[in-house]
């Protein structure tokens, strides 16, 4: 989706000073296109860069190269802002396109896991990010304190005049203090999406209710059961375990995109049944996945995707559900999933898993926003061991 926002404008309080000046970097530069994928770390950043440039928010961070490769062969100047972990993502396609093509391509990437990271799984790829970058040959430009936001233009303009890729880490420490007030006028709508317009399934009419995903968690809770769960990263993993917490559930703690993917290794290696609580956000990320869904030769698979319309853990940002009026049930009988279902609403949840068989595919449209519950208590390696010996 390409747009820009209206009223471009400084952010609202000294507090936002170094954000008005990031984005200053890049006009002073003339960035006409900017790629974007949300993160926590720059979620005031985001409304500003989308007042000020045309943006295109892509689904992954690979599709981003393509597009902006796309956008620099019509001789215009694109950049992408994007979060370190999607970042390590992109290398294959940074090199065999942007690398090869000798095409620009400053990457202003939210630099996690080095400096206050409260997420553990960010940490090990944050602290050798750099490493990996000059292993592929990629110019690196550390900006790790307010002193050093100059050097964002400074990244932007190498890479025009390489031309190449150069990756401008931008450490959180240049956003402090984290807490931070709303940004107001048009960042309102990103940060709370309106319902996506009505779409029609083959069969019924959906809409967004009142029901939030802490809703439908707790009323899918009662018929899971012995099943092996896989939950989302990031909020959903804090409120599935805050109503629903047990050894038969994995919690991803990093690699969004991932949920299902997992989900279909796992129920094609154990005779269990497996249900994967996925969101919007993640899907769009690896839509493909679904194929893999669909051919999974076993019926002991179950997909629920809770559409809220928006990237609840980082700031509520829209997804293309919200904003395009995206179908996913209608996306996942595309990709050949005859087997689905949807509901709206708690009890709609509970007459589908009512009944046995489920569907292979279930959609669960949501208002957006979050419950206020505790983080996941437990580091990746108990996860882990303490799913794994339960499925001994």
């Amino acid at each position: 989706m390409r747009h820009r926002e209206k009223g471009y404008g400084q952010a609202q309080g000294k507090d936002r000073m170094n954000e008005d000046r990031v984005v200053q970097q890049m006009g002073d530069r003339a960035v006409d296109t900017v790629a974007t994928l949300p993160c926590d770390r720059i979620k005031h950043l985001i409304p500003l860069v989308r007042r000020r440039f045309d943006c295109i928010d892509i689904s992954r961070e690979e599709v981003g190269v393509g597009l902006c490769a796309g956008i620099a062969l019509a001789g215009k100047r694109p950049a992408m802002l994007i979060q370190s972990t999607g970042a390590a993502t992109l290398l294959n396609a940074v090199c065999s396109l942007t690398v090869y093509y000798g095409l620009p391509l400053p990457m202003l990437i939210s630099w996690r896991g080095h400096y206050r990271e409260g997420i553990e799984a960010q940490i090990p790829l944050g602290r050798v990010l750099p490493g990996v970058f000059a292993a592929a040959g990629i110019e690196t430009v550390p900006v790790e304190t307010p002193e050093d936001i100059h050097r964002i233009g400074q990244g932007i303009q190498r890479a025009f005049e390489r031309p190449g890729p150069v990756a401008v880490l931008m450490s959180p420490r240049i956003f402090e203090p984290e807490a931070q007030p709303t940004v107001s006028g048009p960042e309102t709508r990103l940060q709370a999406p309106e319902p996506a317009r009505p779409t029609a399934t083959p069969k019924r009419e959906k809409s967004r209710g009142s029901m939030k995903r802490f809703d439908a968690i707790r009323a899918m809770a009662p018929h899971l059961g012995d099943a092996a769960v896989v939950v989302n990263i990031g909020v959903p993993c804090k409120e599935v375990c805050a109503v629903a917490d047990g050894p038969n559930v994995f919690y991803m703690l990093g690699s969004l995109g991932m949920a299902s993917a997992i989900g279909v290794g796992l129920a094609g290696s154990v005779r269990r049944q497996v249900v994967v609580i996925d969101g919007d956000g993640s899907l769009l990320m690896t839509p493909n996945i679904l194929e893999q869904v669909a051919a999974h030769p076993a019926g002991n698979l179950t997909v629920v995707a809770v559409d809220n319309g928006a990237y609840g853990s980082t700031g509520n940002q829209p997804t293309v559900t919200a904003t395009q009026g995206i179908d996913l049930e209608r996306l996942a009988r595309a990709y050949g999933i005859g087997d689905t279902a949807w509901a709206g609403t708690p009890e709609g949840i509970e007459a589908i898993l009512s009944k046995r068989p489920w569907p292979r595919f279930l959609h669960v449209t949501t208002a957006p926003g979050n419950a206020s519950v505790p983080n996941v208590p437990m580091a990746g390696e108990e996860i882990r061991s303490r799913f794994m010996d339960w499925l001994q």
